[in-house]
């Protein structure tokens, strides 16, 4: 709670987009836009008093609890072959991950600033 009292210190804004984005993702109290999601805090604090630090540091606590209790079959485990390669893909809806995170021959196109989110790279067109 430290860095969060830091962080309130050196960088108010910052902090309150952090404590408003955790109100709304984690707690629950996001709306249809910001002034709604700002009214739904302000209500829930009015009813239950000031979220505070400690508050906002439990509820990062329960999802990291919770994802680690519902991946805890999962299991790491050396994936590299013997040319150095890696044997992991990643996947994801834009592509970022398979630009920035893949090794050939997951990733299609292997030179990744060459590689667009369109796989429309103009060396690559045609």
């Amino acid at each position: 709670m430290a860095r969060l009292a830091k962080l309130q210190a050196t960088s108010p804004a910052e902090y309150a987009l952090l404590r408003q984005a955790i109100a709304h993702l984690v707690l629950g109290l996001g709306g249809e836009d910001e002034a709604d999601t700002r009214a739904r805090i302000a209500a829930y604090e009015t009813a239950n008093g000031l979220l505070t630090d400690a508050q906002l540091v439990e509820a990062i606590a329960a999802v990291l609890l919770t994802e680690a209790f519902n991946h805890k079959n999962l299991q790491a485990v050396d994936g590299r072959l013997a040319n150095g390669m890696s044997v992991m893909a990643m996947a994801a809806h834009t592509g970022c991950n398979t630009v920035y995170g893949s090794t050939a021959p997951n990733n299609p196109i292997p030179i990744r600033w060459m590689n667009s989110l369109s796989r429309t790279a103009l060396p690559w067109a045609g």
